[in-house]
């Protein structure tokens, strides 16, 4: 399994703690709590070529708050992944719905606001049936971001072979909180460093 997916990853080398990361997030639905600059990022990639290679027909989904976060995301993929991996689009608000379901039909990873999805799942524009990996950055704020929320459980009731992720790093000190992050999005297991 590492070697296929190092055999995907250009210009960069997981360190060893982020395939253990990798491995238990590759088993279970997984919240990653790792300090900035830490690489939450390269296990969301390494799960995503993961998840691609065994479901080559599916669709990654990730989600960031803001749209600067967002490109950051989908720059770091475009960086790291060959050129012809997959279909990378980023969706916004500013990009008309009927563009957005034809994007959404072609689009192997879909980097987005968790807004912008929820207003089109509520919408009818498509559905997450094919999602097979889910990717919620900050995922702290599924505790007060409805939208988050709202397509976590929209995911968990329509997706085929659902998978997913939460990363932050900064998920507050009160367990009832944390319980709370795990318990919205679907979570079997924590992984922190």
């Amino acid at each position: 399994m590492y070697e296929q997916i190092k055999k995907f990853l250009k210009g960069i080398e997981p360190r060893e703690y982020q395939w253990q990361i990798f491995k238990t997030c590759s088993e279970k639905n997984c919240l990653v709590i790792l300090p900035t600059g830490l690489g939450k990022t390269l296990v969301a990639l390494m799960l995503s070529i993961d998840r691609l290679i065994k479901l080559p027909q599916s669709k990654i989904l990730f989600l960031a708050p803001t749209r600067p976060l967002i490109e950051q995301h989908f720059n770091y993929f475009k960086k790291h992944l060959p050129e012809l991996f997959c279909q990378m689009d980023i969706f916004t608000g500013k990009t008309p719905a009927e563009k957005r379901t034809k994007l959404w039909q072609n689009s192997d990873v879909v980097f987005s606001t968790p807004q912008c999805i929820g207003n089109d799942l509520k919408n009818s524009l498509y559905d997450l049936k094919e999602v097979s990996l889910l990717i919620e950055d900050e995922a702290h704020r599924c505790i007060k971001n409805y939208s988050y929320t709202f397509v976590a459980e929209k995911y968990k009731e329509s997706g085929e072979n659902k998978k997913i992720l939460g990363l932050t790093a900064s998920p507050g000190h009160e367990k009832e909180k944390i319980k709370q992050i795990t318990d919205n999005l679907g979570i079997d297991e924590v992984e922190i460093r």
